[in-house]
């Protein structure tokens, strides 16, 4: 799908009575999100200079009408053709194919170097793959459909077609779309791909993966929007929240933010309308989690100090796990890891009280040294 293609001109020929979503920046200031109304949430979207131009996600009925402009990897359309939400959505369906034998093996794969279940970091090693390879393979690479043709590959051929090309994928913005729908639901994730159009650039399609519910018990959405600010040293993660459920999913585009960097939850794309059309929707949606850890904080314990994944050391922690790791007590607690943090820290001794959540183990280093673990 080229950028410059008026490729989504969407014109609705039946009457629209549908749901909008709101596109949300989350940022260090956002709290008290799971109790906003659907005004609320509206307004947050309208005052937002980060949202300037990207529109509402409206969810269109399966027995709606939409009018395609026929262009491909052409620049000039060749006449419309109407498509029904219905089949377009059996069409990506049909693409997506999580249970292919190539598309789950790449997924567990990618999966596999964080064993559990359905943790986002599990969703970022996709993402990350897809978009920038690994050191045998580079990332995806962008081809043009056919001029005057809009072609959705299946999710195993870009997989074959970068194999063979040494790269991680290949096609255009729908087939990544479709590759990272297939892998991420492969693994037990729950996606829906969003169709763009750009009066100016044309059109465009990417994939969201729902997070949770804001206002569901132990909801983990905060968590994992505070995992992902702290990985990738970034203050705002891109989203779209449902105003009527406050599900949240997350932009899993492949377009940079201010400094650059890629990532999942990167600025939204700006567009004229978005149309959502949900993959495997008869089933569930399954929240994801922050991930399990193992950590140590060093120094003197004081409220605050650094801390390091245990899995950063498999070999033993070295004596100054300090210099690995940038996270800090305060994010271990606004993730859900940590429940609380006891004022003795503050004085240097070994936390054999610390409270921690369910299946977590803290690890501290105390005045003598000594690593002592907590459980």
């Amino acid at each position: 799908m080229s950028l410059r293609a008026l490729w989504l001109c969407i014109v609705l020929l039946i009457g629209l009575g549908v749901a909008a979503d709101v596109p949300f920046v989350f940022d260090k200031n956002t709290s008290g999100l799971a109790n906003y109304t659907s005004s609320q949430l509206e307004r947050a979207h309208l005052s937002s200079n980060d949202l300037a131009g990207v529109p509402t996600v409206t969810q269109a009925d399966d027995n709606e009408i939409m009018a395609f402009p026929v262009t491909g990897g052409g620049s000039i359309s060749e006449g419309k053709v109407d498509k029904n939400v219905g089949e377009l959505k059996k069409a990506l369906n049909s693409r997506v194919e999580p249970d292919n034998p190539a598309i789950h093996r790449e997924a567990v794969v990618l999966a596999a170097k964080y064993p559990g279940d359905h943790a986002i970091n599990q969703i970022d090693s996709i993402y990350s793959y897809l978009k920038s390879g690994d050191g045998s393979r580079k990332g995806w690479s962008y081809v043009p459909d056919p001029r005057g043709i809009d072609y959705f590959m299946y999710a195993n051929e870009s997989l074959a077609i970068g194999k063979d090309a040494g790269c991680a994928g290949a096609g255009d913005c729908d087939d990544f779309a479709i590759l990272m729908s297939a892998l991420v639901e492969s693994v037990g994730g729950a996606t829906r791909i969003i169709m763009v159009h750009n009066n100016t650039s044309g059109g465009h399609a990417y994939t969201e993966v729902f997070l949770g519910q804001l206002n569901a018990q132990n909801s983990q959405v905060e968590g994992i929007i505070n995992w992902l600010m702290q990985k990738y040293n970034t203050d705002k993660i891109y989203t779209s929240v449902e105003t009527d459920t406050r599900n949240v999913w997350l932009n899993l585009d492949w377009g940079p933010d201010k400094n650059g960097n890629t990532h999942p939850g990167g600025p939204l794309y700006q567009g004229d309308k978005c149309i959502v059309l949900c993959i495997r929707d008869r089933y569930g949606l399954t929240p994801l989690r922050v991930p399990d850890k193992e950590v140590i904080a060093t120094g003197n314990n004081n409220y605050g100090d650094r801390i390091a994944d245990k899995a950063e050391y498999p070999d033993g922690f070295p004596s100054d796990a300090n210099i690995a790791t940038t996270t800090t007590l305060e994010f271990l607690q606004a993730t859900g890891i940590v429940t609380y943090i006891p004022n003795y820290l503050s004085r240097g001794v070994p936390a054999w009280q610390y409270d921690v959540a369910p299946d977590h183990r803290m690890w501290f280093q105390g005045p003598d040294e000594n690593l002592v673990r907590v459980s």
